[in-house]
């Protein structure tokens, strides 16, 4: 009589393939090969470079903001009636000798200074060329854009820095 026959236990089961996408559902931009040339036409990269251009809205932005800050301090008209009807002229302690406007551009250069002094490089090795700052004008303007884009993020954080202890809980609001 027999032996008991067993039957193997049934193999698990492969999950199943994903589906293989179609050529025709990808993108194309253009730079791909083609079957058509079979291989023999092939499109070289594009090349891109960043402009050193501020972005004019982002600069637009910082501006409005920093402005706002001015609008709302100079708001409460009592301010600044109360500082004009003063007895005599009194400018704070310690802010005679500072110039805002001074600092704001030391600092825009100061984070600008690679640039400049890549300018200054090229204007050295063309010094014997009619006209040095026209043979290098591209470091220059590239300098002048990074300045151009530092300088309104400065006053923005001076406006903040100025208005850090304000009491007015709208200005404090506009901070953030």
């Amino acid at each position: 009589m027999g032996a008991s026959q067993s039957t193997p236990p049934p193999a698990p089961a492969a999950p199943p393939a994903p589906p293989e996408k179609k050529k025709s559902d990808e993108f194309r931009f253009g730079q791909e090969e083609t079957p058509k040339y079979g291989g023999a036409f092939k499109t070289k990269p594009i090349k891109r470079q960043l402009s050193s251009l501020p972005d004019a809205m982002m600069l637009y932005r910082v501006e409005a903001r920093s402005a706002r800050l001015a609008e709302k301090m100079d708001e409460d008209g009592e301010t600044s009636e109360e500082i004009a009807s003063r007895p005599k002229p009194h400018t704070p302690k310690g802010t005679e000798s500072f110039d805002l406007n001074n600092a704001v551009e030391i600092a825009c250069h100061r984070q600008c200074r690679v640039l400049w002094q890549a300018y200054a490089r090229c204007k050295e090795d063309r010094e014997e060329a009619k006209d040095p700052h026209k043979e290098c004008n591209g470091w220059y303007e590239t300098y002048i854009h990074c300045v151009d884009n530092q300088g309104p993020k400065l006053v923005l954080k001076a406006y903040q820095a100025l208005t850090e202890d304000d009491p007015d809980k709208n200005v404090q609001l506009l901070r953030r």
